[in-house]
């Protein structure tokens, strides 16, 4: 990876690299997070929710990764504010589903699993409402679905922000 030197030797990521990335992700963000079928809290199309999770995805990615340089640096790290009210990424079998028929079943399943609203990242941050009940269960019920990218956000989340 570009971002792991050698040891002693100059870092390749530089404040300069971490402004572009950061343009890159504005400019991602610039055109929506959501498809207007996920606000209506309908079932999208199979490619319009591929885009817009593969967005979220990504602007997470790069906010985990400022936090890994903010860190190396010994620079504090901060809560997204801009993030708030952005869905936490879907759940594994959305995720990883290879055919629009299984993922059309498995996004009608996981609108039944969020009637009261699907996760948002924010959520994850500490509140005024954490460890309430409904936090909590809202949490749990997001972690025993979420892949492997989910679980590291979270770890990271909790670590960081004290969910």
């Amino acid at each position: 990876m570009l971002y792991f030197s050698p040891r002693g030797g100059p870092s390749l990521v530089n404040d300069k690299m971490m402004i572009t990335l950061m343009e890159l992700a504005f400019q991602t963000a610039r055109n929506g997070l959501f498809c207007a079928a996920e606000l209506a809290h309908a079932r999208p199309k199979w490619e319009s929710w591929i885009v817009v999770a593969a967005k979220r995805r990504a602007i997470f990615t790069m906010y985990l990764f400022s936090s890994v340089y903010n860190a190396d640096r010994l620079l504090p790290n901060f809560v997204a504010d801009e993030m708030r009210g952005v869905y936490a990424p879907g759940n594994k079998a959305l995720w990883e589903a290879k055919e629009r028929e299984t993922w059309s079943r498995e996004y009608d399943r996981y609108l039944l699993q969020w009637e009261d609203g699907i996760l948002e990242i924010s959520e994850l941050w500490r509140s005024a409402e954490t460890g309430s009940a409904e936090r909590r269960e809202r949490i749990e019920r997001w972690v025993q679905s979420a892949d492997e990218f989910g679980m590291t956000l979270f770890g990271v989340c909790a670590h960081i922000h004290g969910c």
